[in-house]
């Protein structure tokens, strides 16, 4: 049994927990004794309690910015408190897309609901200050291979697969399918098939595989706004 919990350095050491008596997968756990914690309008995490720290050393500005005067530290994490006060992360604030109709959404939601398909390796949402979300999507190329074997599709190439009508059809259906599991502003309206997966060596991603969403965003800006005016 692996249970998850959380914690930061201005937290000295951990904040949340869950124990093997008291425990929701997908959540970090409740708070330990002595801390409180709620989440602001805006989504972001706060803490409050002896635990916090006094300050940042000899950086009264940097300790401002993150201990308002109630004593309430903000951690740049979002995430949902439930009615047992298990806390949820769901995504980085600095990360959070919001949409033309002022609405916020954690991408990273978003992208792990559409990775749930056996087909889509990646996926990184687009779509700050938009109408509606678009997304890149690399593909997990040994289950689409196989489909396509079993569907008889021929191919030359991985590349020349990847973008073949029926296998772009057929992430569509995916897509259209986890779509069902979001509110409706955080769908995936259209999307591009990346052919290859995002990597470290690429520059796509972080020592610790998170994706470089400004590094990405540059690489294909033309393309995801072209999305806009199909």
């Amino acid at each position: 049994l692996i249970l998850e919990g959380i914690g930061m350095t201005e937290n000295t050491s951990f904040t949340n927990v869950n124990r093997y008596d008291n425990y929701k997968f997908g959540t970090v756990g409740p708070p330990g004794p002595g801390i409180e914690q709620k989440v602001a309008p805006d989504g972001e995490v706060l803490y409050r309690g002896k635990n916090v720290m006094k300050g940042y050393y000899k950086n009264p500005d940097a300790t401002a910015e993150a201990i308002d005067k109630d004593g309430w530290l903000y951690t740049g994490d979002v995430g949902e408190i439930d009615e047992d006060n298990f806390l949820r992360i769901t995504d980085r604030k600095k990360d959070l897309i919001i949409t033309a109709g002022g609405k916020n959404i954690a991408p990273q939601f978003v992208e792990r609901t559409i990775k749930t398909s056996r087909y889509i390796s990646q996926c990184m949402a687009y779509g700050d200050r938009k109408k509606y979300l678009v997304a890149l999507i690399t593909l997990d190329q040994p289950q689409v291979e196989q489909w396509a074997t079993e569907q008889g599709i021929q191919y030359n190439s991985w590349e020349e697969l990847a973008q073949h009508p029926k296998v772009r059809e057929l992430i569509a259906r995916e897509v259209e399918e986890k779509n069902k599991q979001l509110a409706s502003f955080e769908t995936i309206k259209k999307f591009i098939i990346v052919t290859q997966d995002f990597s470290i060596d690429g520059g796509e991603l972080t020592p610790t595989l998170k994706v470089k969403r400004k590094v990405v965003t540059e690489r294909f800006r033309d393309q995801l706004e072209a999305l806009y005016q199909e």
